[in-house]
């Protein structure tokens, strides 16, 4: 076909260095394209039967960030045309993804295991047991994100406070993680001061962090011990440990861990 020939042509002129794969049934191609800063991304262009009178229509492994804007001429555009719009979209993706790579550098990532830039949140290690749930917003990738605290109340409660308190110290001209040190007042754990298992939030009894929609939420109040639970699994411990006993709905026991007391309403989430 036609618009199979005049691609073939095209591709001839760019060269094939950048060809990942070719599928001329589905009038297929996927490229491997490099942004300004040097990061790798497979492209692949499904080109209509009316090439060039249509554009190509592009699938992006990064789609829900990078938005692409075609500046197309029926007859006259080509691939090379397509490739620099496609290539111009990734540049704009470049703060949001820098920021995301500064906080992969710098901080214990606990959440996702493997991060990538597809993904836009970052469960973040804080330290005593606790961590920041971060999402950026793709539209304003360098504005505060949105953030949510995870671990004990001691902790947490005054990092929601340095939150309400100092948000307007917020500098767009800082990245994510420098803003949210200050703003905090902490120092991110770093994999040179820290290792990941010092740091996580694993349940201390299933040895996961989440438990279906769960996670852990109770945090013994032992300073030397701080060890986290789901609330579902402190439960069954305590109920399957013979010196527990409850009253008032409430199950009376001791730490799994270090043996202090400790108490967990039966009938509802909440700690007393």
């Amino acid at each position: 076909p036609a618009a199979v020939a005049r691609l073939l042509g095209e591709l001839d002129a760019m060269g094939w260095a950048g060809v990942e794969d070719v599928d001329w049934l589905r009038r297929r191609v996927g490229l491997r394209l490099r942004d300004s800063s040097g990061r790798a991304h497979l492209v692949h262009l499904v080109i209509p039967a009316d090439y060039p009178r249509h554009p190509p229509e592009f699938e992006l492994t990064r789609a829900a960030e990078v938005r692409l804007r075609l500046a197309w001429q029926a007859g006259i555009s080509g691939l090379g045309d397509a490739v620099d719009s496609v290539v111009a979209a990734l540049d704009a993706c470049d703060p949001l993804w820098r920021s995301m790579e500064d906080m992969d550098r710098h901080t214990w990532v606990l959440e996702p295991e493997t991060p990538t830039l597809d993904c836009l949140f970052r469960r973040v290690a804080l330290g005593s047991f606790s961590s920041v749930h971060i999402t950026w917003d793709p539209a304003r990738p360098l504005a505060m994100p949105a953030c949510r605290f995870l671990g004990m109340d001691s902790v947490i409660g005054p990092l929601w406070k340095r939150v309400r308190t100092h948000a307007h110290l917020w500098r767009e001209d800082r990245s994510v993680r420098s803003n949210l040190e200050r703003i905090l007042d902490v120092t991110f754990p770093a994999p040179t001061t820290a290792t990941k298992e010092e740091l996580s939030l694993e349940c201390g009894v299933c040895f996961t962090y989440r438990a279906g929609p769960d996670v852990p939420d109770f945090v013994c109040d032992n300073p030397s011990c701080k060890r986290p639970y789901h609330q579902s699994c402190l439960r069954d411990w305590l109920r399957a440990t013979p010196d527990s006993h409850t009253a008032f709905h409430v199950i009376f026991g001791k730490c799994p861990f270090c043996s202090e007391a400790l108490h967990l309403r039966l009938d509802d989430r909440t700690t007393l």
